[in-house]
């Protein structure tokens, strides 16, 4: 159950995600000049006299750096136009939605308060004047009973399609969070089979180290765990050997 509170709050969280994609966009635009900057660094160096043997493989990697760029920079694109620009303006319907249907719902309820402050009022009256009929005081009772009735049903509505207005801005805020998604898996999978089909890029990784050191370089099966200390410590521990030990 989603109060007034909840709404806000709902609303601020959607901003915090609104801007958040903004400055990931900026950074992925940032992120690809500097790996342009990177590739053009190291072709300038390729071009170099002095560079040998090592022109070639200084000339691939910063090809790689260059598609790199372009990646990053599709990405930033991609973050805006399928996700932030959708964003901002499905969350400014979204948030004057909600002012317009707090305002109905507000004015409703006053209106109806105000029906059932007079209906008890005229309640009260007919009963200090003791002139009515008990069918008439039960007819008036039956009619404020219903007017309260309708008024929790206004709030009742009112906090259902709150609820349901919020889920389908989430699902669709997901919608569009897949196609970011999607977008970063495609560019990592470009990026990666541009390394392992390139036979220049290809050796210089099949001679490079395992940077953050994720394959095992020892046969871990063979290895066994325990708590208890070597025999010889064992026996030595305490005094005498392991034979010696035992009765």
């Amino acid at each position: 159950i989603m109060d007034k509170k909840d709404y806000s709050t709902a609303i601020a969280r959607y901003h915090a995600v609104l801007v958040s994609a903004a400055n990931y966009r900026v950074q992925c635009s940032n992120l690809g000049h500097a790996a342009y900057e990177f590739g053009h660094a190291l072709e300038n160096l390729a071009r170099s006299p002095g560079a040998g043997d090592a022109a070639s493989g200084l000339s691939s990697t910063s090809g790689l750096h260059y598609i790199v760029a372009n990646q990053y920079a599709l990405l930033s694109n991609t973050i805006f136009s399928q996700f932030e620009d959708p964003l901002r303006e499905s969350l400014e319907t979204f948030s004057t939605s909600a002012i317009e249907k707090e305002k109905e719902h507000d004015q409703k309820v006053a209106a109806l308060s105000e029906t059932i402050q007079h209906t008890e009022n005229e309640y009260v009256l007919g009963a200090q004047r003791g002139g009515r009929e008990l069918g008439q005081f039960r007819q008036a009772l039956q009619e404020l009973t219903g007017q309260l009735d309708r008024l929790e049903q206004l709030k009742h509505d009112y906090v259902a399609d709150s609820l349901q207005s919020e889920q389908t801005m989430a699902n669709a805020v997901l919608q569009q969070a897949s196609v970011t998604i999607r977008a970063l898996t495609d560019i990592c999978d470009r990026v990666s089979h541009k390394a392992v089909t390139d036979p220049q890029l290809e050796a210089l990784l099949s001679h490079c180290p395992d940077p953050f050191q994720v394959y095992e370089t020892t046969d871990s099966s063979r290895e066994i765990f325990s708590v208890l200390q070597p025999l010889a410590m064992m026996g030595t521990s305490s005094g005498g050997s392991l034979r010696g030990s035992l009765p």
